[in-house]
């Protein structure tokens, strides 16, 4: 039989057990703009929309040129950050339209079961959005107004179940085509939950200046809320780490949150708590990684380095 020597075997298994011990927390790990070339061609309309990740978060990136006249309410929050190009957000909030600009570079919080329909007119935009997963028994709602731009009387609504928006919204946007189509009057459909009616949201803002309002704490190692303590969305939070710095994140005992984070500026480490064997993961400028629930990281941030570290409770 052949002969394997202990000497050659065991250095392999080694190695092997603690590269698979160090991608067991990782759920996905990108460069966001080579990720994006890779797959430029599956970002078609009338969504553009490209997931990345799907689990307890769902990471995608959307593009453009997108127009549409449909609003979407679910019962997450979704967090914006714009990377290039310009989003135009029309709102129903407090009862009033409210059309909500998103230019590049700038972040935004959008609380739940608020009528949103997000444009991108720019060619070759490209943003990020973070929403958490939905329970088996949530449902979505496609919306259609009457008139788009009043927002009004409600002309035809669905609630449906949404895992993958890019893949679940487009049977949905043709079922409305074809209510079009038919010119038979259907009633509205019964609202599955109650739309928030009276909250306003804060406005969106550029990322770039905030950080260098903040620029002598982060580098001191402090680590801030980027949507403070007083937001109205309750679920998400988002915060910024500089360096060099060393942040903990996720839990052990935590079964239910994944944390993205999202490498802004510089370079940091990331490394398993009760993994101290096993190598760092370098996370580069331009990167995302997402780490996995119920496992405690530290994040290690390089001098100047920017790190954002996104979680969504589904309980909040």
């Amino acid at each position: 039989r052949p002969h394997v020597s202990i000497a050659v075997f065991f250095p392999l298994s080694f190695f092997l057990y603690y590269y698979l011990l160090q991608m067991s927390w990782i759920a996905a790990h990108e460069h966001v703009e080579s990720w994006y070339t890779k797959y430029e061609h599956e970002f078609q309309p009338p969504i553009c929309n490209k997931l990345l990740h799907r689990n307890q978060l769902a990471v995608m990136f959307v593009g453009g040129p997108n127009t549409r006249k449909d609003f979407h309410l679910d019962l997450g929050a979704e967090f914006f950050f714009q990377l290039r190009g310009s989003l135009v957000l029309p709102t129903v909030q407090a009862g009033k339209r409210v059309e909500v600009h998103i230019p590049a570079g700038h972040v935004f919080l959008l609380p739940s079961r608020i009528p949103h329909s997000p444009q991108r007119p720019d060619t070759g935009s490209l943003g990020l959005v973070v929403e958490r997963r939905r329970y088996d028994d949530e449902l979505d709602c496609l919306r259609y107004y009457q008139d788009f731009d009043t927002a009004t009387t409600i002309e035809w609504q669905h609630y449906f179940h949404c895992f993958d928006l890019g893949r679940d919204l487009v049977p949905v946007v043709q079922q409305y085509k074809d209510y079009q189509a038919s010119s038979k009057p259907m009633p509205v459909e019964p609202a599955a939950w109650p739309q928030d009616t009276t909250t306003t949201i804060p406005s969106p803002f550029a990322l770039q200046p905030w950080l260098d309002d903040h620029a002598d704490d982060l580098a001191a190692g402090k680590v801030l809320s980027l949507f403070g303590t007083d937001h109205p969305d309750s679920q998400t939070t988002v915060l910024v780490s500089g360096g060099p710095s060393e942040v903990p994140g996720g839990s052990t005992t935590d079964e239910c949150m994944e944390t993205l984070l999202f490498q802004y500026k510089g370079d940091a480490t990331v490394t398993v708590e009760g993994d101290e064997a096993a190598d760092a993961t370098r996370l580069k400028e331009g990167e995302v990684l997402v780490c996995k629930a119920g496992r405690a990281f530290v994040v290690r941030g390089s001098e100047g380095a920017i790190t954002l570290h996104v979680t969504m409770d589904p309980n909040g």
